[in-house]
């Protein structure tokens, strides 16, 4: 199967009524002359996946970048390497998943929102103030009365202990205060 066609696979099994709206691949030209590739990871499952970034110049008529950042597969290339960038995306897009093809469930992807979400919490900075919850002794975020546990479940309105489920782990917030996701 040739590339483009695996890249029309990939776009079509995530479009999933909604993701397309938002999200999608570019393939544009540029003029120097060349390629550029960018393909939205956000909400498939590569989001958030690690990318060894590639920078290969021979001379100036044979080269190409590829990269990630902020959940964007970014590839620039020489006038002949456009097929060359689709098969780095998609071996790397293989290498991430066995089931490639396959989107993640709304399911998984609310929970990682959850997650991002929960680590921008911990991340913020706390207050010298106990949380306002009943029988928490752990600080409140510096602008709430809550601490990032009690602050989640107050926005979310569901407990933060189904959020995380039997993927939770450890994390350590700002005052190396251990935050249990279990």
């Amino acid at each position: 199967m040739n590339a483009l066609t695996e890249l029309q696979q990939w776009y079509a099994s995530n479009c999933n009524g909604e993701w397309e709206h938002s999200y999608g691949i570019k393939i544009e030209t540029l003029d120097n002359p060349g390629w550029f590739l960018q393909i939205e990871l956000e909400e498939t499952n590569l989001q958030n996946s690690y990318f060894v970034s590639t920078e290969v110049e021979h001379d100036e008529n044979d080269w190409y970048i590829c990269k990630v950042e902020k959940n964007r597969f970014e590839a620039l290339g020489d006038p002949t390497k456009l097929n060359k960038l689709i098969e780095i995306f998609l071996d790397w897009a293989k290498s991430q998943n066995a089931e490639w093809l396959t989107p993640p469930s709304l399911g998984d992807l609310q929970l990682q929102a959850d997650r991002d979400f929960y680590n921008l919490l911990i991340a913020a900075p706390s207050s010298s103030e106990i949380c306002h919850h009943d029988r928490c002794n752990k600080f409140q975020l510096e602008y709430s009365v809550m601490c990032a546990e009690h602050h989640f479940e107050m926005l979310r309105n569901y407990p933060f202990s189904d959020t995380m489920g039997s993927k939770g782990g450890n994390f350590e917030n700002n005052d190396g205060e251990s935050c249990n996701l279990i």
